[in-house]
């Protein structure tokens, strides 16, 4: 298993490096552990436990360079247990390491021992949890590793062989992070110099894993949050200064009622509980617009925002796979948001919503080429099964970039539980919710109990725009040089340089489709770019704490003429305009009569 490095040393990144010791043969455990370091951006490399003590003495006394050691319990078991006498010293690598982390503890003898010496407490041990819940505690003590999820509780689904910590916490040198109520599963220690965070998993969440559905925290909490949590600590990884944050309702027309929500009462809730919402607009209903409700959205941009949401919104529309028939969707999208512009004066932000979720990887394609930024989604994977290459780890990162290399954002519903928006901050991702005019049913209490949490967490939390949310997202690092290296995501980005000096940043941006690209500029100017190593890099000299507009514009190619839609297909899409409105303004509020309309829609299939 070679080391996997991110461009630049420990060094010039200001990181530490991580060192993963391994035994004589690398276990799976420990190859799941490489791959979620690369996931989070940590670069690693790997040591046999002969070589790690060689290894860390190579250095002067005075060297500079940092580094972490993550292991197994068995592995360093085998390297201090010559010194579990009380009067023995640890290996000088345990204590020159910024910290140690340490995983994998068992009901065996020799990891009891291994316990026991760490953590001081001649009585702790390890024990199975066999239940299938456990009631999950995160520490309130320690914000910078915890992150978000300080403080907050939740269930979690237990694995089959949980193994888990019976300690005595009340000592000085020992603290709780991650609690259950069966026993502790993440506690921080030192010792005898060494600073050792210890987790009693023996497994590591596996991030090539396919996937079709959303990460869901609660199904495999013991296994991820320790190492995420570390890793985020450790290595300076997934952290923001700021995370975007925005309510996305999906389909509403621009009147003053649609269902359960009423703009101007929305309004108010969002000045006095302080949230931000964003109307996924469906360019059907350009022409179908109050301008009290239109008025609402031009006096408060700061609360009420925009963004696309497919075409028609008929089923599976950009689950398509014909080019043709995509471009014509997306043009037809396009040119009626344009003439809505011009009626309105309202701007909509350049992010698509799939309706029902459903896309093709074509369709991520034809959108970055004609122009749209991203899309935010409630799917993770297309509708087409062959198609479908998202993995666990893609959930990690901030957004998913397997489908055409246009972004995909992650967005999630008020069920999905506040842990889950806390552990997706912990990643760095923007928090977007899912919402319909149904939230803001029964004075939205369940949604505004939701955000309540949400501003309570231990995170930056800015309310704004999706469009917002997503162009200032991106990941940043020092390079070589000490250069700021700035990954972006979308085809736009707007970067801040924080700091109080002229400064050359770095971009780059992963990118399949170079050919296309026409240009890229900075502020308007264009700059010059390079495509290596599968991503667009470029260059740009930014002024101190002055922030730039960073775009990548590409050229689509010839649109292929194509018929215009059906009137089979032209008339469906008007009747279930009109059935989708009826069932939102006056069957939802009477169940029966709902599921009455939701038969006859299946019956016709619209």
């Amino acid at each position: 298993m070679a080391a996997h490095y991110l461009g630049g040393d420990a060094a010039t990144t200001g990181r530490p490096k991580a060192l993963l010791l391994r035994g004589d043969a690398v276990s799976p455990e420990e190859r799941k552990l490489a791959e979620l370091l690369t996931v989070l951006g940590v670069s690693w490399q790997v040591v046999h436990i002969g070589e790690i003590a060689g290894l860390c003495a190579e250095g002067p006394e005075d060297s500079t360079e940092r580094f972490c050691v993550l292991t197994s319990a068995s592995s360093v078991a085998l390297l201090v247990e010559g010194a579990l006498n009380p009067d023995d010293a640890l290996p000088e690598w345990m204590i020159k390491a910024e910290s140690v982390y340490v995983y994998g503890f068992t009901a065996e003898p020799a990891s009891q021992r291994l316990l026991r010496f760490f953590t001081g407490d001649p009585t702790a041990k390890v024990r199975y949890v066999r239940g299938k819940q456990v009631f999950l505690s995160v520490s309130r003590d320690f914000p910078a590793i915890c992150g978000p999820m300080s403080g907050i509780q939740f269930e979690s689904r237990s694995p089959e062989k949980q193994p888990v910590f019976d300690l005595n916490v009340r000592r000085e040198s020992l603290h709780s992070i991650l609690n259950s109520n069966h026993g502790h599963l993440f506690v921080s220690v030192k010792c005898r110099g060494a600073h050792l965070f210890l987790s009693s998993s023996a497994n590591v969440i596996d991030v090539a894993t396919p996937c079709s559905k959303y990460f869901d925290v609660r199904e495999n909490a013991c296994n991820t949050v320790p190492i995420v949590m570390y890793g985020r600590w450790a290595f300076g990884v997934g952290e923001a200064s700021e995370i975007g944050a925005c309510l996305i309702v999906d389909d509403p027309l621009l009147k003053p009622r649609y269902g359960f929500l009423r703009y101007q009462e929305a309004l108010r809730l969002m000045d006095e509980h302080n949230f931000a919402t964003t109307v996924a607009f469906i360019p059907w209903n350009w022409r179908r617009t109050d301008t009290r409700t239109v008025h609402l959205f031009r006096q408060r941009p700061d609360r009420l925002s925009l963004c696309i949401h497919g075409c028609d919104h008929t089923a599976k529309e950009f689950a398509e796979r014909s080019t043709e028939i995509l471009n014509k969707r997306i043009n037809v999208a396009a040119h009626r948001m344009r003439l809505f512009g011009t009626r309105t004066q309202l701007r909509s932000d350049g992010v698509m919503l799939f309706p029902q979720g459903a896309f093709s990887e074509s369709a991520a394609r034809a959108l970055k080429l004609n122009g749209f930024v991203a899309t935010a989604n409630t799917e993770v994977a297309p509708t087409h099964q062959d198609e479908n290459k998202t993995t666990v780890g893609d959930l990690f990162g901030r957004t998913i970039m397997k489908y055409a290399s246009f972004p995909m954002f992650t967005r999630r519903y008020l069920a999905h539980g506040v842990e889950n928006f806390a552990f997706d901050g912990l990643l760095g991702k923007p928090c977007l919710i899912a919402a319909h005019h149904d939230d803001f049913a029964g004075d939205a209490r369940i949604l505004l109990h939701v955000i309540a949490k949400l501003n309570s967490l231990n995170w930056k939390l800015r309310w704004c725009s999706l469009g917002d949310a997503i162009s200032r997202c991106c990941s940043i690092r020092n390079g070589s040089d000490s250069f700021p290296f700035v990954e972006m995501y979308g085809s736009s980005l707007v970067y801040k340089n924080s700091q109080g000096s002229l400064e050359g940043t770095i971009f780059k941006k992963e990118e399949e489709d170079w050919q296309h690209v026409q240009a890229v500029t900075v502020n308007g100017l264009s700059v010059d770019y390079l495509h290596h190593g599968g991503h667009l890099r470029f260059e740009a000299m930014i002024p101190p704490n002055q922030s730039a507009e960073v775009r990548i514009l590409y050229c689509a190619g010839p649109n292929l003429a194509s018929n215009e839609e059906s009137i089979n297909y032209r008339a469906k899409a008007v009747l279930r305009r009109y059935l989708s409105e009826f069932r939102d303004n006056y069957l939802s509020r009477h169940a029966y009569l709902h599921q009455g309309a939701l038969r006859i829609k299946e019956a016709l299939r619209l």
